[in-house]
């Protein structure tokens, strides 16, 4: 097997995750956050479009919480700048100071627990032992 030391974050983004073992050794000091203006808060009675640089997490946590938003757009960094942009009227991103979104004038609405580092193992083909990844032989 293949190994290397993993952020739960970057787990979930994944494609093929099924085809690894993610196995949690230490919890990290930040977590995942969705976060709207703190001017202009939106209500979530009508669907919220949200930017994200991790739209797996994202529809994960959507999922898991019931909140009324969906994946508007993702953004490879700076996605704190997004609801300023006009790009999305929240962001989910990581939170480990909070400082960012602060100078951001954003404000958390709900959060998963503290993210996990793991080893993340390539799982084998259980008959010919060949990795597998993104549900292909390597």
């Amino acid at each position: 097997m293949q190994f290397a030391l993993y952020g739960e974050d970057q787990y979930v983004e994944l494609e093929g995750s099924d085809n690894f073992i993610f196995e949690p050794v230490a919890t990290m000091n930040c977590n995942q956050v969705l976060a709207v203006s703190n001017t202009r808060p939106p209500t979530f009675e009508v669907p919220v479009g949200v930017a994200t640089s991790y739209p797996n997490a994202l529809l994960k946590f959507l999922a898991e919480t019931g909140i009324n938003a969906y994946f508007e757009e993702y953004m490879p960094g700076k996605v704190e700048s997004a609801w300023k942009l006009g790009i999305a009227e929240a962001i989910f991103d990581i939170r480990e100071s909070g400082k960012s979104l602060d100078d951001n004038e954003l404000q958390v609405v709900a959060a998963t627990e503290k993210l996990q580092l793991g080893g993340l193992w390539l799982r084998q083909d259980d008959s010919t032992g060949a990795l597998l990844y993104n549900k292909e032989r390597i």
